[in-house]
């Protein structure tokens, strides 16, 4: 990644999970294998930029939340982790029953679906924010888990090639950059 960097001259770096400008600089237990390369990258002048939904990550945790405590309704879910629209509605309204403009947003993100794919939603915002936040001439780095599908996203843009994708997996599996493992 330091040769990447040195080569493409990174500038803004990205990490899955980092949702706020509040969140920059902290690290938590789930990201510690992003660490050490967001901070290599830090050092050497990269920006680190707020990257996902607050939403939309606090949802899809709900979810999995819901899941892991209700192991009865996992044959509902598909095994790339589509929930059905019915059951997500029936969880997320739940969870967010106080919050009127939230409900309202689960109810537009849910319109005309038979099925949710919360990774899918993930992944989109992750790379419009991208377009929007990398400037022309600049290149990033994405450091991201090993089951988003960011790269897809990316291609359908003009930026996909200003961007170093770091696919970072479980139990130190080690690191995928462009495609080719480290």
């Amino acid at each position: 990644l330091e040769a990447i960097h040195r080569k493409k001259g990174i500038k803004k770096v990205y990490v899955d999970s980092l949702c706020t400008q509040s969140q920059l600089g902290m690290t938590d237990s789930k990201n510690r294998l992003h660490y050490k390369p967001v901070d290599m990258l830090r050092h050497q002048g990269a920006e680190l930029m707020a990257t996902e939904d607050a939403f939309l990550f606090r949802a899809h945790g709900v979810l999995n939340e819901f899941l892991a405590q209700n192991p009865e309704h996992n044959d509902e879910v598909s095994i790339d982790n589509k929930y059905p629209a019915a059951l997500a509605y029936r969880v997320l309204s739940r969870y967010f029953n106080s919050d009127q403009v939230t409900l309202r947003r689960i109810e537009g993100i849910l319109r005309g679906k038979r099925v949710l794919d919360m990774l899918a939603l993930r992944d989109s915002y992750i790379a419009r924010n991208i377009d929007c936040t990398l400037n022309d001439g600049e290149s990033g780095a994405l450091l991201i888990g090993s089951f988003h599908k960011v790269d897809e996203e990316l291609r359908k843009k003009e930026i996909a090639t200003r961007i170093t994708y770091v696919k970072v997996f479980p139990r130190n599996l080690g690191l995928v950059i462009d495609g080719e493992p480290y």
